[in-house]
């Protein structure tokens, strides 16, 4: 199985109800790629980090067989979130968001990973998952995930990205806010909704 994990990669500020820690390794995508190396052998990271990114968060990575040929190192600050997660573990707040070098990034997959069957578009902004996408060519399944924050500020990108998925990844929380009502159930119904035929197949 060859499989590209399309994110961000960040250092996490995280507040919980017992506890605060900092420079935590963050983002969606090392998180997801150390995840499916437990199933697979060829798993390719791509994404960005700045110059303030701990080498220790890097060396983990590789030590676990994941490939980082599509990782930019950018001499800019690396991505920073800071938030709150409430008493459920499945609902956070975000606090601050430190956009940084991932304002002007545009993906890019090496030869290898563009070749990927697989592709999950881990938490990004929707620019960014639809750029990865456009360099994958020979993809089959298409998995994504999104946040609060895309859902406030690229709401209409986001609908973009919504038709060219296998699966969307999400909880209830921002389910019932990208759908618009406090209702799960509806919920559920207008995001199938919002998704339309992909490659001539219904997925």
């Amino acid at each position: 199985m060859s499989l590209i994990i399309s994110g961000s990669v960040a250092i996490d500020n995280i507040k919980t109800q017992v506890q605060s820690q900092e420079g935590l390794l963050g983002g969606s995508a090392p998180y997801a790629s150390l995840s499916a190396r437990l199933f697979g052998e060829a798993v390719h990271l791509v994404g960005v980090v700045g110059h303030d990114f701990p080498a220790a968060h890097l060396d983990m990575l590789t030590s676990r067989g994941i490939n980082l040929d599509s990782l930019e190192r950018n001499s800019g600050e690396s991505f920073t979130w800071t938030g709150e997660y409430h008493e459920d573990m499945n609902n956070r707040s975000t606090l601050k968001v430190g956009i940084n070098v991932l304002e002007n990034w545009l993906p890019k997959l090496s030869p290898e990973a563009a070749k990927a069957k697989f592709a999950v578009l881990a938490n990004m902004s929707p620019d960014n998952q639809l750029q990865t996408l456009e360099q994958c060519t020979e993809v089959e399944f298409v998995a994504a995930d999104t946040m609060d924050l895309w859902i406030n500020i690229a709401n209409e990108r986001l609908h973009d990205v919504m038709k060219k998925l296998d699966l969307l990844v999400i909880n209830d929380g921002e389910a019932k806010q990208f759908a618009e009502t406090t209702n799960l159930i509806e919920a559920g119904r207008r995001l199938q909704a919002k998704a339309e035929v992909r490659g001539g197949e219904a997925r």
